[in-house]
């Protein structure tokens, strides 16, 4: 008894599913890196603020060699996370700095009430793991 098949009895071959492209932001959405850093440092993030690590001992030496350095890769990507519809709620002016469609004082309740409802959450979630470690 012979069984015969129109096709070759091959393996399956595996194809490696490409990774879709990097959204790239275009000329017009570009924000020159000095506009970034003014802009975190006069808004803030929309998070709240982290404690890391373990605290200062004294006699820690300040100012080690590595700390302060910050990659400018780094400070944009951070941009991006605490500014995340930043052209909804940005608009450039006519001297090249952009400021908040609602205004100023909009823009910084709007960050407070962020941060705070933000707080709100860590804050849980703290106590929600110092339970379960009890328990």
């Amino acid at each position: 008894m012979t069984i015969s098949t129109t096709q070759p009895n091959q393996k399956p071959f595996c194809v490696k599913k490409s990774t879709p492209a990097k959204k790239s932001r275009g000329p017009k959405d570009a924000v020159p890196f000095e506009e970034m850093e003014r802009l975190m440092n006069l808004y803030g993030s929309t998070k709240a603020p982290r404690i890391r690590g373990a605290p200062k001992k004294e006699g820690s030496v300040e100012g080690s060699a590595k700390k302060g350095v910050v990659k400018k890769d780094s400070i944009k990507r951070k941009f991006y996370r605490w500014f995340p519809n930043f052209e909804e709620r940005f608009a450039k002016d006519k001297d090249g700095h952009y400021q908040p469609i609602n205004g100023h004082a909009n823009e910084m309740k709007y960050r407070q009430e962020m941060r705070a409802k933000s707080m709100k959450i860590v804050t849980a979630k703290r106590s929600d793991s110092i339970f379960k470690k009890k328990c």
